[in-house]
């Protein structure tokens, strides 16, 4: 009698972009809350550096994994959440906080 090998529907590297793409997302709508602050900078940066990895990690992925389903829909879901959350943070830094930081001196 054979018995059939179960693939996981997820791995590792799936649940680290999976989590970098919350926390991206997460930074990213924080970073507006105190907008005169160096806390602004900083979730920016952070928003930022895991929406990067968000887009990296989901473009590996997607190129790995050979069949349609889940693992392929999450990986391209975190390189679009990855690529939105950069485009806005491209949109805030020129409408929000180059204005401020102009402002200020």
């Amino acid at each position: 009698m054979e018995e059939e090998k179960k693939t996981r529907a997820f791995g590792w590297w799936d649940i680290a972009v999976y989590i970098c793409s919350v926390i991206a997302i997460v930074a990213f709508m924080c970073h507006f809350w105190w907008p005169f602050s160096v806390v602004s900078l900083a979730l920016w940066i952070v928003s930022g550096a895991f929406a990067i990895f968000s887009v990296y990690g989901g473009i590996i992925e997607r190129s790995r994994v050979e069949e349609a389903g889940t693992r392929k829909g999450r990986a391209t879901a975190a390189a679009v959440i990855g690529c939105l959350i950069l485009l806005g943070l491209t949109w805030s830094a020129v409408l929000i906080l180059v204005p401020i930081s102009l402002s200020v001196r």
